[in-house]
């Protein structure tokens, strides 16, 4: 009789097993559940005070995990296919979970400095009868840029791609920005 066939994960994805590398990784996916658990909300119009934290308890949990585990395997493995369809030889996935990692909790601060919002308050600021202070939107386009930078310069250092002429600058900030736009999308 024949043993059933195993898989093996590295036949479809790069990867080198570094566990210091993965536990930072998660101590940082930990940090960002206990940003979006302490400042994260969902409203919504149609349900009771328009808030799912303050209609759900301690059940808020659940959306809460469901978003940020979509957020990292969606960002993941486009920071993943990006560094792949380049430089196939320096695809790593957990370096990519790495950098999605820190990319998420960057992006999870906004909740911190704008705890009503989030990042959301580039539309709201607009409308009326909503008063932000003159220094909000500054704040809030610079630690954009500060999140596509650090994103730039992380996978430029993690996957080693300073000296590599596949894939330059341009490319690096395209995808650290539309990787920071799907992240953004996914939290609404």
């Amino acid at each position: 009789m024949q043993s059933p066939p195993r898989f093996q994960l590295s036949k479809y994805v790069n990867y080198r097993m570094d566990f210091r590398l993965l536990l930072v990784s998660l101590c940082i996916t930990a940090a960002t559940l206990a940003v979006y658990l302490g400042f994260y909300d969902i409203l919504s119009p149609f349900i009771p005070g328009g808030s799912v934290r303050a209609n759900s308890g301690p059940f808020f949990i659940l959306p809460v995990v469901l978003l940020l585990s979509g957020q990292t395997l969606f960002d993941t493995w486009v920071i993943y296919a990006a560094i792949f369809m380049a430089t196939p030889d320096k695809s790593d996935a957990l370096k990519a979970y790495f950098v999605a990692s820190v990319q998420i909790f960057l992006f999870s601060i906004f909740y911190v400095l704008f705890p009503n919002y989030g990042p959301y308050t580039y539309i709201i600021y607009f409308m009326p009868n909503v008063n932000f202070g003159p220094s909000s939107y500054p704040v809030l386009l610079i630690w954009t840029l500060t999140i596509i930078l650090v994103t730039y310069a992380l996978t430029r250092r993690v996957f080693r791609l300073e000296n590599d002429t596949r894939i330059g600058p341009v490319l690096e900030l395209l995808l650290a920005a539309a990787s920071l736009a799907l992240i953004m999308v996914m939290a609404s």
